[in-house]
């Protein structure tokens, strides 16, 4: 079963590719996002096989969204979609790792080889990471003092101590995480889950905004400093995710701390 990402700033093209998607492949799993902001922020929280992603979106456009992905890592098929036929966004496309570029109105011939070549993708990637995390349990199961029923806990707390001393690298997410300790991301996702009643998209927010409201108050960084410290570079997605945790900007809560 495909998982799969549509990511449009435009509800009609969206609704579209998405009716187009599951009439090819009706057990296809499909996430929507508006930009590339969004997009980052599903596939932390629902791994996907493809993104289909438009290239002019405001907030955060679909080659920024590609790079990304190419900085964290991960075994996501993209496609690029645009109504423009313009060379030098293809050739950026390429670079970044894109498997195709499509012009919009998308036509369902192409898309449906597309499907195909994504699924047996994912299948093998599926395969060698279930194979990988057998291995890692069974010699995990062969230690010395080893209950097979807390056989879990100690892969998850070094996870998060993994994470806790990481925090700050950009590229950190489910997908490298997965890679580190040997297993398939759906599976590592709802097993930490299972164990900390959170994703590990939101552990590693958490951290990291823990860690910033740390220096906001113990130190004079400015805003933008204090956000590559923690593993952003994009200052304005920092903020955002900032405000979402505390309810209020870095800036409000420096100075709100500084008056109580």
């Amino acid at each position: 079963m495909l998982n799969i990402l549509v990511v449009d700033d435009e509800p009609k093209h969206r609704k579209g590719l998405s009716r187009m998607l599951q009439g090819l492949n009706p057990k296809c799993n499909i996430f929507h996002a508006r930009d590339g902001a969004e997009a980052l922020e599903s596939i932390s929280v629902h791994p996907v096989d493809l993104v289909f992603t438009d290239i002019q979106m405001p907030v955060m456009g679909g080659l920024e969204f590609m790079e990304h992905l190419a900085r964290r890592g991960g075994n996501e098929s993209v496609i690029i979609m645009s109504a423009y036929s313009e060379f030098a966004y293809a050739q950026r496309a390429l670079q970044l790792g894109a498997c195709d570029y499509l012009l919009k109105p998308v036509e369902e011939h192409k898309i449906a080889p597309l499907l195909a070549k994504a699924e047996q993708q994912a299948g093998a990637v599926r395969l060698a990471a279930s194979k990988a995390a057998r291995e890692w349990l069974f010699e995990f199961d062969d230690r010395p003092n080893n209950p097979k029923q807390c056989k879990a806990e100690p892969i998850i707390e070094s996870c998060k101590t993994y994470i806790d001393t990481h925090y700050h690298e950009e590229d950190l997410s489910l997908s490298t995480l997965a890679v580190k300790f040997y297993f398939n991301p759906s599976y590592f996702c709802n097993l930490f889950k299972t164990h900390t009643r959170m994703t590990i998209h939101q552990y590693i927010t958490q951290t990291r905004m823990k860690a910033a409201a740390r220096l906001l108050l113990h130190t004079s960084q400015k805003v933008y400093q204090i956000a590559e410290n923690v593993g952003y570079k994009d200052v304005k997605y920092f903020i955002r995710l900032f405000r979402k945790e505390f309810g209020a900007s870095p800036e409000e809560y420096r100075r709100l701390s500084a008056i109580r």
